[in-house]
């Protein structure tokens, strides 16, 4: 009986005990719950001092930060909408006149620039062929200007990352150090393009219709990074001339809606010009036109020289790359 008694005289005290606690727990979680709203709505002087907004009265602050504009990037904007016509087609040489039926084929010379001799050799060729600048040949003076009053379509080169080599073979192309590498993030690489294509300081655009690109592999399988670059090109209006592999930049080209030319031929040094431009009458002869891509120094502009030559009496005919560009698109 004595220990009955105790136990019910315990009890009641027990349940009380376990109760402020419970309610005690509560206020803990609670009444911050409720400081901090408080808080919010009515915030004290010192975030003024700090610079902070204060939440204005009917509704949440909304603060707008306007980045830069990079160059040549109109948000949302497609290269028609920007000027009007694209660059390729406002800076390219009138078609050349064809006789129906003839084949036709096209030149550009990589890597001026850099030489004044090479650079000026090559101007003096026929105005047909194309010249696509090394973009590390700055200032380039009037070398831009020259090139484009004797006939000639311009382009610069962009500097991408390769492919390794199948063989194991290492890379000795000289990137450069404004090259565009896929382990760059795309505002990197877009900061590098703006700087390959405009030069080191702010400039009048040139008058270009389009980028060259010679392997370019390796920085073309990282479509995160590749893309926004393609992107930029299209919204300037240049042509993509590819000397490479078509996959994955044909694919890339077609998601930013940019105008895509692929080389047919192409030589890596000045020995396999002679090689290349014979594939290029044979490719041809076989669909209409072709396109070859070859590296200038003084021995391949000779040779360039008294190809074109003997071109007509050949049966073909010499044209701007976007004559070639034409065709392909069917125009």
């Amino acid at each position: 009986m004595r220990q009955d008694r105790w136990l019910d005289e315990r009890a009641p005290r027990g349940r009380g005990a376990g109760g402020w606690l419970l309610l005690f727990g509560w206020l803990l979680a609670v009444l911050p719950a409720l400081a901090f709203a408080a808080w919010l709505a009515a915030p004290p002087p010192w975030l003024d001092m700090l610079g902070l907004p204060r939440p204005a009265a009917g509704g949440p602050v909304s603060v707008s930060v306007t980045l830069p504009a990079l160059p040549g990037y109109a948000p949302g904007a497609t290269p028609s909408a920007t000027q009007g016509s694209p660059a390729w087609q406002q800076w390219r040489q009138p078609p050349a006149a064809v006789v129906a039926g003839r084949p036709v084929v096209a030149v550009v010379l990589s890597g001026l620039g850099r030489s004044a001799a090479v650079t000026e050799q090559a101007t003096a060729l026929p105005g047909p062929v194309g010249l696509a600048f090394s973009p590390y040949g700055r200032p380039f003076g009037t070398a831009l200007e020259e090139a484009r009053a004797a006939g000639h379509e311009l382009l610069m080169e962009l500097p991408m990352k390769d492919a390794p080599a199948l063989d194991g073979a290492a890379d000795v192309l000289d990137l450069g150090p404004q090259a565009l590498l896929p382990l760059l993030d795309a505002p990197q690489n877009l900061k590098r393009l703006a700087w390959l294509l405009d030069g080191p300081a702010p400039a009048p655009p040139a008058p270009l219709v389009g980028a060259l690109v010679v392997g370019g592999g390796g920085f073309l399988v990282a479509a995160d990074v590749a893309q926004p670059v393609f992107d930029a090109l299209a919204r300037r209006g240049l042509v993509l001339l590819l000397s490479g592999d078509a996959d994955p930049a044909e694919r890339l080209a077609a998601q930013a809606h940019l105008t895509f030319l692929l080389a047919d031929q192409a030589a890596k040094d000045a020995s396999g010009s002679t090689l290349a431009l014979a594939a290029a009458e044979r490719v041809s002869l076989l669909t209409g036109s072709a396109l070859v891509v070859l590296p200038a120094d003084a021995g391949t502009v000779a040779r360039v020289e008294a190809w074109a030559g003997t071109l007509e009496a050949r049966g073909f005919t010499l044209v701007p790359p976007t004559t070639v560009l034409d065709r392909r698109l069917g125009n």
